[in-house]
């Protein structure tokens, strides 16, 4: 086999020096990849690509991958026959591909993901084929489809990547690199903590990455047969498997090295073509993995990152990307297999964003788990793209977008809670949608709670013959709740309270609480940002007459507080007890705001060890301020008959720390350290708002309140402001008025949240009867007249609730108030007339804030939000 140098070119330009080593370049805007060997048998027969970006102009190496033939329905599910074909180069700027399909006779290509805007070209004629052409302002994951393949049988992906860091690429030649020959044992020596695959074919086999490994880089060009496990339950060292290369399992059998037909169920037997387990902060990035026979990338530890993989498979239990630990993040992958997409076994605090999804005919693309666990934190799954979905049977039970199976036994007790899933879009029709129920023929309880679906598009087809979203849960202790939408649509249509049931498209059945369909939109207009960015003196943000991002006066009262731009932050430095720093706008917000959405950065450093220091800083929105100091205090801090609402930072006695402090209501947060941000959320209209929280969640405020969150934690609830009467959200001011230390500021942004519409409380029925018809499009100006009507009052000085029954029909029914946290405040059955029902409530343990109301009859149900 031959083996290939390291080439090392000196290019002396009229500027500056290029050094290239292997087939990477510093300082190159357009890399691409070379072929791993001489007449390379995974080289693409069928197309043709070359990308030109600045003055270069570059072919870019197209591998193929095929399914076998002949094998049981079961491995290669409906995929005999079919080929996938793919590129990978690397720019910066802007790169122009130019795509040759031999033997073609289309007239055009779509280009997909849809929302990229490219569109469908024509093609031109060229000698052996058709050829399109295309430009890239960024990176991109681009499926090339031209027009005499409408069976998707022979697809071409283009995998337009970042140019690496300098960083993540290691120098071959150093000390500490073990450079791999394409025959080699991979028996490590010692002091090599880094792995270097040069561009070359290798067949590894099992590989056990050494302990003592930090980094295993795969250049591009390097197409490395074999499987990769590294065991991490012994070290704290992390973990890099890094590059722009290939890992394939094309040599092997199904499920090796367990390959005894016709099916050998034990997954712990198969190998992965990546596993990692144990330790925490390992990472994943750049490279394609294609020809798994099982699951491709095994992640069983903490703070994992999954980035730019690029992952490829024809086979059934093609599992994409494993998560089995906390706080993982998948980002900018592309995911295209037979079995589930993205499966998260862990336990909290998953990230998945900006990935494109091609699914094939098995598995789901998001599985929350086979066996009831636990999942808890914040978790986020946004601005992902579903090119191609290519289920073929609506009643298979995996699959969907998001799908829980839960059929294996698990934890006792378990949750899955508190996921966002927004900015979904799909450019296919898709037979199943959602799928989060506990009814499958062998069940487990658990309770499956707190589900935001908001800003999603999905293309459902208009004959499909059963229901595309199933909602179940196991019984009444292990049930599903609070599952919530806003701009949800489907073929274009925005999906309502009053319309989702009649739509065909959605089912719940027993143990799970009514949809909650929100029908407005947060229309947020940026009254103010800065992140001081332009420039270093403090004068470029002070004007009498601000723009958006300006202040009337940022300044200190003498030299003990120094004010200043350090590293793109303002700065205020106190180190005399003497002299204040502040920062005031002055100039009234015109229009004057009723809602504020106050966001910054803070970071404290050089506070005084072993002092806790409260209240050393003021952030303050009112109206009438002054630059400078107030006459009546003395010091920036305003009067209390100025105030609407003000918020405190106190420091902790370790340096570095801080916490924010209730002013009014004298309360501390926990202690933070490090740079946090902050979203402060204040109301001023006279009546309960709506606005979209930091997690993704719609959350109520109540007249003359406010909420403090830090990052995506509310940490104070509907506070009370100052209290003053008639006080607007005019002014702004930020005061450092005690204490000896840094605060620094960064990315201070406001937006008035302009809210329209309303949330609903009409009635849904508890099991919607299957359609006997083909579904129609929805029509949402169809007036539906739900059959049940809820309204609630409830005095701030009355120990009771007022509730207000309008239903069509005669029934029986159970009347629920609870807390916002879920607590159950008061349950009583109700019998319902045909009309209007009154009944008043006693509850001796409700505080001020927001309740929910629900009412659940044999057929129906609502439930509203209400404040006391």
């Amino acid at each position: 086999m031959k083996s290939l140098s390291t080439l090392i070119k000196l290019v002396v330009c009229s500027s500056f020096c290029l050094i290239i080593t292997g087939n990477t370049s510093y300082g190159q805007t357009l890399v691409t990849y070379p072929e791993p060997v001489a007449s390379f048998e995974k080289k693409s027969d069928l197309y043709l690509v070359s990308v030109t970006s600045g003055s270069e102009t570059k072919d870019s190496y197209v591998y193929v991958s095929r399914a076998g033939t002949g094998a049981p329905l079961w491995e290669w599910q409906g995929m005999e026959g079919r080929t996938f074909h793919f590129t990978t180069f690397s720019f910066s700027g802007t790169a122009t591909v130019t795509v040759t399909k031999l033997g073609s006779t289309a007239t055009s290509a779509t280009l997909r993901p849809d929302r990229v805007g490219l569109g469908t070209v024509s093609t031109t004629s060229v000698s052996g084929g058709k050829q399109v052409t295309f430009t890239l302002s960024q990176s991109r994951k681009i499926s090339v489809e031209f027009d005499d393949d409408a069976g998707l049988q022979h697809t071409l992906m283009i995998f337009a990547d970042p140019l690496e860091a300098a960083a993540d690429i290691p120098d071959s030649t150093a000390a500490n690199v073990y450079k791999v020959s394409t025959v080699d044992t991979l028996i490590v020596p010692a002091g090599k903590t880094i792995v270097y695959f040069a561009p070359g074919l290798y067949n590894i086999h099992y590989w056990r990455v050494p302990a003592t490994v930090s980094q295993v880089y795969i250049s591009g060009g390097a197409y490395v047969r074999g499987y990769i496990g590294a065991n991490r339950t012994t070290t704290t060292l992390s973990l890099k498997i890094n590059g722009r290369g290939i890992i394939s399992n094309d040599v092997w059998g199904f499920h090796y090295p367990k390959v005894t037909p016709p099916y050998d169920p034990v997954s712990t037997d198969w190998y992965k073509s990546i596993v990692i387990s144990g330790g925490k902060k390992h990472t994943v990035e750049g490279i394609t993995l294609v020809d798994g026979t099982s699951f491709n990338v095994v992640l069983s530890c903490d703070s994992s990152l999954a980035k730019n993989l690029k992952i490829h498979g024809f086979r059934y239990n093609n599992d994409g990307i494993t998560l089995a630990g906390s706080d993982a993040t998948v980002t900018d992958c592309f995911v295209r297999v037979g079995d589930d997409g993205i499966l998260t076994n862990g336990s909290k605090n998953f990230k998945i964003d900006k990935c494109v999804f091609w699914h094939l005919r098995g598995g789901s693309i998001i599985q929350l788990g086979w066996r009831p666990h636990n999942i808890s934190g914040t978790n986020v799954i946004e601005n992902c793209d579903v090119i191609h979905a290519e289920w073929i049977l609506p009643q298979t039970q995996n699959s969907g977008f998001i799908n829980y199976m839960g059929n294996v036994s698990g934890a006792s007790n378990a949750v899955i809670e508190n996921f966002t899933v927004k900015d979904i879009y799909f450019d296919t029709e898709v037979l199943k949608l959602i799928d989060l129920r506990v009814d499958r023929g062998i069940k487990f309880p658990i309770n499956i709670r707190n589900f935001l679906f908001k800003n999603i598009h999905a293309k459902i087809p208009l004959t499909h013959p059963s229901f595309s979203s199933y909602f179940n849960g196991y019984d009444a202790t292990n049930k599903l709740s609070n599952i919530r939408f806003n701009e949800f649509y489907i073929n274009g249509t925005l999906i309502n309270q009053a319309n989702h049931a009649d739509s065909g498209y959605f089912k719940r059945g027993n143990y799970a609480d009514p949809l909650i369909f929100f029908e407005y939109t947060d229309l947020s207009s940026e009254i103010f940002n800065q992140n001081f960015n332009s420039s270093s003196s403090l004068s470029a943000y002070i004007s009498a007459t601000p723009d958006n991002g300006q202040f009337t006066s940022l300044s200190a009262t003498g030299p003990g507080t120094i004010v200043s731009i350090n590293s793109n932050k303002l700065r205020f430095n106190r180190s005399a007890t003497a002299d204040y720093g502040y920062f005031a706008r002055t100039a009234d917000f015109s229009p004057v705001p009723e809602v504020i959405q106050y966001k910054a950065e803070v970071t404290v450093s050089g506070n005084t060890a072993g002092v806790t220091q409260n209240q050393v800083a003021v952030f303050q929105v009112g109206k009438g301020f002054v630059d400078g100091n107030n006459a009546l205090t003395g010091t920036p801090l305003e009067n209390n008959a100025l105030l609407h609402s003000r918020l405190g930072i106190n420091f902790a006695p370790t340096v570095g720390q801080f916490s924010f402090r209730d002013i009014s209501g004298a309360l501390n947060s926990a202690v933070f350290s490090g740079t946090q941000s902050f979203t402060w959320v204040m109301n001023n209209s006279g009546k309960t708002v709506s606005y979209v929280a930091p997690d993704g969640s719609d959350e109520l405020l109540a007249a003359d309140r406010w909420d403090l969150w830090v990052g995506n934690v509310k940490i104070f609830d509907e506070k009370l402001s100052n209290g003053a009467a008639d006080v607007t959200l005019s002014d702004l001011k930020f005061a450092f008025i005690s204490g000896t230390g840094v605060i620094d500021l960064d990315n201070i942004v406001l937006t008035s949240p302009v809210i329209t519409g309303m949330f609903s409380s009409s009635a849904l029925p508890l099991t919607e009867p299957a359609p006997a018809v083909p579904k129609l499009p929805v029509k949402p100006e169809a007036p539906v007249r739900p059959l049940l009507q809820l309204s609630v009052y409830a005095a701030p000085d009355q120990m009771q609730v007022d509730v207000s029954v309008k239903s069509e029909k005669e029934e029986e029914g159970e009347l629920g108030i609870y807390n916002f946290n879920g607590k159950e405040l008061l349950k009583t059955k109700v019998r319902l007339e045909k009309g209007t029902n009154k009944f008043s409530l006693p509850v001796r343990n409700m505080r001020q804030g927001i309740h929910i109301a629900t009412l659940i009859t044999n057929s129906n149900a609502a439930r509203i939000k209400f404040i006391r």
